[in-house]
């Protein structure tokens, strides 16, 4: 009778389609959630006071990783590679530089770039010279420049300071050049941060620059030959005699180099990766603090080398790979050799598998030629993408102190950390002999969603009195901590930064974030809960199927309804088991089901406390691909790949149905739903109706549950849900062929239908059964209580999604078996996935994803395109469609997604632009902590206080009145500290002079004209050259006086003016204009104040005394323009070379 009643519904009016409401206002799809690490993860960075850990990506994304839970996305507008990162430490911003030479400033606290800096040059090296707001840029033309970021300005400034190749590398590169080696990397040496620079080059020459000498204290590596020439250039500008061998003909090639980094807490080797494999240690003049002392040993040595102390061959005879890492840890000593390990990769031969080799430098000593050095191989489960150093806290002092962990990083995102003590003892059991001591396990840092391969995955959004939001969300997350508290030796974990803080208030949070729980199956069998409220995603509990009948099987499919607290699963070996939420720690009665038959089974525990199985059904023997639960009507259906349906009875715990939908069209189910249908009393009880009980208490305000199954070629069948009879004419297939993705019912006003949930009150009294209460109910011959009656939408539309088109179809004309749709889409793109969605103000709309994808947004019934975009475009980054994302891809009624990319990294998109304001109040991590930095800033301040120095006392006072200069030079010999050590209060005033005049093609380095020059320098461009000799040559080639041959110069706005000239002449002679004439020596001794023989002896006494006080404020005054003298000498000499080598270079009809 029902489905009489049925049919003639069908054959009523065909419905028309109402209009959408949906318009492209009410969209905003943006990235909400971003939990892990890329899958393209390249390069790192440690923050070692605010004890922050950066990852950067191929495509512009920054990941911040603090303590467990702590995290921050930076996306940069440009989607490029990094290929330079480095936190500005403990001040609040880390500086990356991409592909394009593009340098960014992010301001970690806001999230936001504060300062974007396009450079015109290649940037080839980049250092941060931390405990300054100073960075170094080296270029491929050789050209170091000076950066200074201005806080208040938010500006990255050009200073006047730079150094061009041609000045370290006299002899060998012209000014100008264009053949200039680029600067391979630029290190500051560890005791003297502010006052020496390591500067590699690529033609395998390593420069030690001071910087406030501005010039080249030690020269490593290189050729014979560039040695060579580099040393007779610079005693040709002392005039020292020149070396007159000449050049090697067997010269050796020139080794390029990769990397380098100190090897020695002072600064006195240096560990030098090359191409060709080789790594060598070179070593260095530093100085060195007596322990316990002021005074400052300078420890110097040939100004020339190229012969290291130690050669590091890691594939003796073999052709090597090329060096391209290196770092180094400390071994807690503060020796001035090479000591600790050496972390290396590259050097092993090439075809090996890749890994990482880890030296220890204190089994041999190199200076001496020590024993081979004990070395591990660390095998890599991935491409090797970068490694840092993680200092423990709080830090100690400088390098001297041993690193807390060794962070690698390898491709696709894999985070591994070592603890450094491990590591230690591991080479300590291995110096003692010990054969196999136990080696260093990695601590991985992953997500825990993807600890196992994810199969299946919904988003459901909770209600607020349902079961699920009173039991899961209200409990203390289960997740064990992502990070452990000490790693395996006992270190305290390092990365421990930042505090999770609100942003305001969480009311439109509670509305729509805190009510999602996203879901997830697994290849093990297990269903784990995550709140996607929070950021992290913790793991809020995890049901194992602990029956032995199952085992563990990849879970298949899934369905959780909320309210009632339901789970239904579905594995491979095709079993179903349906889960109970339970408030108490109680044991559950599991019954088996089988085609007929039913069993009490074992008592099971409910998994972790929360959820206890109460059903399993062992009918299906092919694996599950859809099951549907209709918790208010107490029905599961289940489908498998075969094409067989069931429906199961939940109260009873009784198969209603199991045939093969498609017997004419094999094909496999590929989704399930219900609906529910009013039924009237008249429906008199069938023979074949195995629910009899619901059949006899149905009314007119009563419903019967309707199945919609959907196969994977399109074809479609109804069943009604009481009695498993097939509604209408049985299966229909569209006629044109296609490849169903999904069907949704709507109802009327064209939304999604929701069918509601029982109360908690009759989840109690209908659905728990025991053994007894089951026996007890088939022999009782009572009516039992009346079906609870409730309202609920009729399904009025099927929407059918196949790849290549949209079918709206009335549900009325559905089960006459050959129904027409009312309207038809044709795609463009192919589609493969769907999800419908309705926002507050009752609006629906549908989310289509392209393979490509492309998403479209339409609006609901009538299938009108409201706005088209794509993953990419939401999040800001390229995402790819694959088997992987498409199992985790999952979506609520709210229209917010939830995917994981590459099993890497969780993403959720929110579409609304209604939810957007909730977007901005999740909650926050606080990254930058400032009291962190303000007692970090204390105890530096402390530790750099200088102790009292043992001069002499009142040798100040007994220098006084002496000439300038000998004091100078007495203060350097007495204090080494003025000459050779400067603290970072001096970089400003450094940095804002130009020592050197950089050649006209390296001027404006930034593409915005940032360049920053001083106006109190003289510049080669402001003298003027006149009578050229006639020699090409002579302009290179000083003259015998010391100046530049017949050169007559003058500068630019300086010269005197007729005036000026005419002022002069006139105090020369006294205000006349012809020459002065001759005088007697009365006059002369009148006009200077001499008085005549017959005055008084003590007149002249008295002169005497004032002349000898005036002779004195003179020679102080000669004294101080003497200084200025010199330092403007020395600038013009630079300046002077400068210009003869330009010249030199141009031919005599150039000028």
């Amino acid at each position: 009778m029902f489905i009489k009643r049925f049919l003639q519904k069908a054959g009523a009016d065909t419905p028309a389609i109402p209009a959408g409401g949906l318009k492209a206002s009410h969209l905003n799809p943006q990235l909400a959630v971003h939990h892990g690490i890329f899958y393209s993860a390249s390069i790192l960075a440690y923050e070692p006071v605010q004890r922050l850990l950066a990852v950067a990506s191929t495509d512009g994304r920054v990941k911040l990783q603090g303590a467990d839970g702590i995290e921050a996305l930076l996306q940069s507008p440009r989607q490029l590679a990094c290929k330079y990162l480095e936190f500005m430490n403990n001040r609040g911003f880390l500086v990356q530089v991409n592909t394009q030479n593009d340098i960014e400033v992010w301001d970690y606290e806001r999230k936001e770039v504060v300062c974007h800096q396009p450079w015109a040059g290649d940037i080839t090296s980049f250092y941060v010279l931390q405990g300054s707001p100073f960075m170094l840029v080296g270029e491929h033309s050789g050209l170091v420049v000076v950066l200074q970021y201005a806080e208040e300005e938010q500006l990255l400034k050009g200073m006047s300071y730079g150094i061009p190749a041609h000045i370290p590398l006299g002899g060998l590169v012209r000014a100008g050049s264009q053949d200039a080696p680029c600067v391979v990397s630029t290190l500051a040496q560890p005791d003297v941060l502010y006052s020496r620079l390591l500067i590699a080059y690529g033609n395998g020459l390593i420069i030690l620059w001071g910087l406030h000498e501005n010039q080249v204290l030690a020269v490593r590596g290189g050729t014979e030959n560039q040695r060579r020439e580099l040393s007779n250039f610079a005693n040709s500008l002392k005039g020292r005699a020149i070396a007159t061998s000449k050049p090697s003909d067997d010269d050796e090639e020139e080794q390029e180099i990769c990397c380098m980094c100190w090897v020695c807490p002072v600064g006195s080797v240096v560990a030098v990766g090359y191409t060709n494999g080789d790594i060598l240690l070179w070593g260095l003049p530093t100085i060195i603090k007596a322990k316990g002392q002021v005074e400052m040993e300078l420890v110097e040595g040939p100004a020339y080398s190229g012969v290291p102390i130690k050669k590091l061959d890691l594939a003796l005879g073999m052709v090597k790979m090329p060096v391209v890492g290196l770092t180094w840890c400390a071994s807690g000593n503060s020796s001035r050799g090479a000591s600790g390990r050496l972390y290396v990769f590259g050097g092993g031969e090439v075809g090996r598998p890749e890994a990482l080799m880890v030296l220890s430098l204190d089994s041999s000593n190199p200076e001496e030629g020590g024993e081979k050095l004990l070395q591990w191989d660390l095998t890599l489960q991935g491409p090797f993408a970068d490694m840092a150093l993680l200092p423990p806290w709080p830090a100690g002092d400088g390098l001297c102190t041993p690193a807390a962990a060794l962070v690698l990083l390898m491709s696709p995102g894999l985070l591994h950390v070592y603890d450094e003590l491990s590591i230690a003892s591991y080479f300590a059991s291995l110096a003692e002999g010990m054969p196999s001591p136990p080696l260093p396990q990695p601590v991985p840092l992953q997500l825990h969603v993807t600890e196992t391969n994810v199969s299946c995955a919904k988003l459901v959004l909770v209600s607020n009195d349902g079961v699920a939001a009173q039991a899961l969300l209200q409990m203390p997350p289960v997740t064990k901590s992502s990070v452990p508290s000490t790693l395996p030796g006992g270190t305290k974990w390092p990365i421990s930064g930042g505090k999770q803080v609100s942003t305001g208030s969480s009311s439109h949070t509670k509305d729509i974030f805190e009510k999602n729980i996203y879901v997830t199956g697994h290849r093990d069998g297990v269903v784990n809960f995550w709140d996607a409220a929070s950021p992290s995603y913790n793991l809020l509990c995890s049901v194992t199927n602990q029956s032995k009948v199952g085992g563990d099987c990849p879970v298949t499919t899934m369905e959780f309804c909320s309210s009632p607290g339901l789970l239904a699963t579905g594995d491979e070996h095709g079993m179903v088991f349906v889960y109970r939420l339970q408030k108490e720690n109680s044991e559950v009665h599991c019954r088996i089901v089988t085609r007929g038959v039913a069993k009490t089974e074992e008592e099971l525990q409910k998994a972790n406390g929360i959820f206890g199985c109460f059903l399993i059904l062992k009918v299906h023997e092919a694996p599950i691909r859809s099951v549907a639960l209709a918790s208010c009507l107490f029905r599961l259906a289940v489908g498998d790949e075969r094409g067989n349906v069931s429906i199961v009875d939940l109260q009873s715990k009784t198969v209603i149905l199991y045939e093969n939908c498609f017997s004419n069209h094999p094909s496999s189910i590929l989704s399930l739903a219900f609906s529910a249908e009013y039924a009237s009393t008249s429906i008199p009880q069938s023979p074949a109706s195995s629910s009899p009980r619901i059949r006899s208490q149905l009314d007119p305000t009563s419903h019967v549950p309707v199945l919609y199954v959907l196969g994977k070629d399109a074809n479609m069948v109804a069943y009604d849900g009481s009695t498993g009879a097939v509604v209408g004419q049985g299966a229909f297939k569209p006629m044109h062929s296609s490849t169903a993705v999904s069907f949704h019912l709507l109802d009327a006003d064209g939304a999604p239908i929701c069918l509601p949930s029982p109360s908690p009150k009759q989840i109690v009294e209908r659905g728990t059964d025991d053994s007894e209460s089951a026996e007890n109910e088939s022999n009782s011959s009572e009516e039992p209580s009346s079906v609870p009656s409730w309202t609920c939408s009729e399904a009025q539309f099927l929407l059918l999604c196949c790849t290549d088109s949209l079918r709206l179809y009335a549900t009325s004309a559905f089960v006459q078996g050959h129904p027409a749709s009312l309207k038809k889409i044709k795609l463009e793109k192919i589609c493969c996935w769907t999800s419908a969605f309705q926002e507050k103000t009752k609006e629906s709309g549908l989310i289509l994803l392209f393979t490509n994808g492309d998403i479209e947004f339409r609006s609901l019934p009538d299938l009108e395109c409201v706005k088209e975009t794509s993953l990419s475009v939401c999040v800001n980054w390229k995402i790819e469609l694959n088997e992987l994302l498409m199992k985790t891809l999952g979506s609520n009624s709210r229209g917010q997604l939830v995917l994981i990319d590459h099993g890497r990294e969780v993403v959720q998109i929110s579409s609304l632009e209604e939810d957007s304001a909730s977007v901005q109040l999740l909650p926050q991590p606080q990254l930058y902590d400032r009291d962190v930095a303000l007692a970090d800033e204390h105890a530096s301040a402390a530790r750099n206080i200088p102790k009292k120095k043992s001069n002499m006392p009142g040798m100040e006072g007994l220098l006084k009145g002496v000439v300038g200069g000998v004091i100078k030079e007495l203060k350097n010999a007495l204090d080494p500290e003025v000459q050779h050590v400067h603290s970072a209060s001096e970089l400003p005033k450094l940095f804002s002079t130009r020592p050197f005049t950089i050649p006209s093609t390296h001027t404006n380095r930034s593409k915005t004209g940032g360049e920053v020059s001083s106006s109190d320098n003289l510049d080669i461009d402001d003298i003027d050259v006149e009578d050229m000799p006639s020699g090409p040559t002579a302009a290179a080639e000083p003259s015998s006086g010391g100046g530049f041959g017949k050169f007559r110069w003058s500068l630019k706005g300086k010269e005197k003016t007729s005036h000026e000239a005419e002022g002069d002449r006139t105090k020369l002679f006294e205000g006349g204009k012809e020459a002065p004439k001759a005088r007697t020596a009365d006059d002369i001794r009148a006009k200077y104040g001499h008085q005549r023989k017959t005055q008084e002896v003590s007149s002249v006494m008295e002169m005497a005394r004032n002349k000898l006080m005036e002779r004195g404020e003179k020679l102080q005054g000669i004294e101080n323009r003497t200084s200025e003298l010199e330092d403007n000498a020395e600038n013009f000499a630079s300046m002077a070379e400068e210009l003869a080598k330009r010249m030199a270079a141009k031919k005599w009809w150039e000028l």
